[in-house]
């Protein structure tokens, strides 16, 4: 099975490569994988990734536009869950098949919507201005 990793992971991989030690204050969401990279074994087997965003001002939608990554298993929009290993195209939606799969992520994005939400940085979007001369 490949590993799963994010962008989140950038940060705190790269700190690890270079030897660096991210001061405990700075909670960043990603792991390091600095050492799976070297040839060792993954720090978090059993981690969720979650992926909510427009990329524009928009807040992210709860559900919708989403992916919650788990092991072999991706769950976009809510609704549509995909075997990653055996079907890396995302062609055949087995969350008829494995609804307790379906429930157990869903659960796990309703804490992680939670938590996000929770956060003061969730709903401060900057503004982009086309055609600012600023930008």
């Amino acid at each position: 099975m490949a590993d799963l990793s994010a962008h989140v992971d950038l940060l705190p991989t790269l700190a690890g490569l270079c030897g660096f030690e991210v001061p405990a204050q700075i909670d960043l969401d990603g792991i390091d994988l600095s050492e799976r990279l070297q040839g060792g074994g993954l720090n978090d087997a059993d981690r969720t990734v979650f992926v909510h965003h427009n990329q524009d001002w928009r807040p992210p939608m709860d559900e919708d536009q989403t992916c919650i990554a788990n092991g072999p298993w991706r769950l976009v929009n809510g609704t549509d869950s995909y075997g990653i290993e055996q079907d890396r195209a995302q062609q055949n939606n087995l969350a008829k098949q494995y609804p307790d799969i379906v429930e157990q992520l869903l659960t796990q994005n309703l804490g992680f919507v939670a938590a996000a939400k929770s956060q003061r940085e969730y709903y401060e979007f900057p503004p982009s201005v086309i055609g600012n001369l600023k930008q």
